[in-house]
Formats: C-alpha cells, structure tokens, sequence
C-alpha cells in the first residue's frame, strides 16, 4: 500500500512498480490468482478483483450487518471464498463471484481462513473453535467433511 491507500504491485527484483490501483478501503489481505494476472484485495468492507494492468474488475461487499474476516481468491482468479463475520459472532465460508454468492458453511465462533486446493475443487476453512479443518466441495454436489486440528492454516501446497 501506498500512501494513498493504493495496492502497489512492484518487481521484487528490481523495485519497479508494475501497477497501482484504488483498493477500495482498509485491505487485510491480498491473494493472488495461480497465473498472477489477478489479484483480490480484501479488508473488512469488500474486496476487489485487480487486472494484471491494476483495474478493477470485480467487486464484492458483504451483506449489511457483516464483515469480511478472510478472503481468498480461486486459482484460475474467477472466484473469492469469503469468511464473514456476523454481528453476533457467526461466521459463514461464501462464494462470491461476478454472478452472485453462495453459503457453503455456517458456524458459531471463530473460522479464522479460508484456502483454495491447488486445483480449486475444494476449500479448506480453519474452524477454529471446534478445533476442526474442515473441507468444502465447490461444485454443489458433495460433503463437507472434518478433520481435527490444532495448527492454523497458511496455505495449501500441491
């Protein structure tokens, strides 16, 4: 980020800045696309889908009465999994794309992150309260399933 408040997207060799776009407000986390030619900045009030140029594509904002708590953008860059928090402590894992969003988890307490499987079939929610991983199909068909835990997660390697 800049001073401004821009996304600065720069060279880590040679510190030349590639890009610079509006992120739209306070950005917590940015995730890039596998190809690298997007890029989802997210905080609390919405995130954006940044081009390779640095132009919005996409937007997503939360529902009134939520925040966003994590935000991961799909590996080919078309889809955000989104952990929102709920006023009253809830949290939900959403997909959200350009043509709307869908619950794929509710739960009481605290799902800390959201990360997408290498070949984005699949996401991984830390449930930290229970304790649980636990692993969302995308596609509509399928079961969740769990697996307890005590680490927290900080990507998916594959």
């Amino acid at each position: 980020m800049d001073a401004v408040g821009r996304v600065v997207v720069a060279d880590a060799d040679t510190g030349r800045v590639l890009a610079r776009a509006a992120a739209g407000g306070d950005v917590r986390t940015l995730s890039w696309s596998r190809a690298g030619d997007r890029l989802a900045a997210a905080g609390p009030t919405g995130v954006r889908v940044l081009g390779a140029a640095g132009a919005t594509l996409w937007r997503v904002r939360p529902p009134a009465g939520t925040a966003i708590a994590d935000a991961a953008l799909s590996p080919g860059g078309t889809r955000v999994a989104l952990v929102l928090r709920d006023a009253d402590g809830a949290r939900r894992v959403v997909l959200a794309g350009r043509h709307g969003s869908r619950v794929l988890f509710s739960a009481l307490g605290a799902i800390r992150s959201v990360t997408w499987s290498p070949d984005g079939t699949r996401l991984l929610a830390d449930w930290a309260d229970a304790g649980q991983w636990v692993f969302l199909p995308v596609a509509r068909q399928g079961h969740a399933t769990t697996a307890g835990s005590a680490l927290r997660v900080e990507g998916w390697h594959g």
